[in-house]
């Protein structure tokens, strides 16, 4: 259950995530809803954690922006209606 995984980790903290290719339907924001780095941490990245860290009310927000997002967009419920909106607009 990688959605109830998402949320535990948002529950706890705002989330540091690397940079992909990956396609998801409702995209994290860098900045907004979680911290964006590269596979191999730049120093321009680390500035950026540090910058963030030690500003609380900026990573409080980024905190709460990516619960909510979690919380809307990759719950289970969420995730199996989705797929099937698909689905059915393709096959019906």
């Amino acid at each position: 259950r990688d959605s109830e995984k998402f949320l535990q980790l948002f529950s706890i903290s705002a989330i540091l995530k690397g940079k992909n290719k990956h396609a998801m339907a409702f995209p994290f924001t860098d900045g907004i809803n979680c911290l964006d780095i590269s596979e191999h941490p730049t120093k321009k990245d680390i500035d950026k954690i540090l910058e963030v860290v030690n500003d609380e009310n900026r990573i409080y927000n980024i905190y709460l922006n990516g619960y909510y997002h979690t919380k809307k967009y990759y719950s289970e419920e969420y995730v199996a209606n989705y797929v099937l909106k698909i689905i059915n607009e393709k096959y019906a």
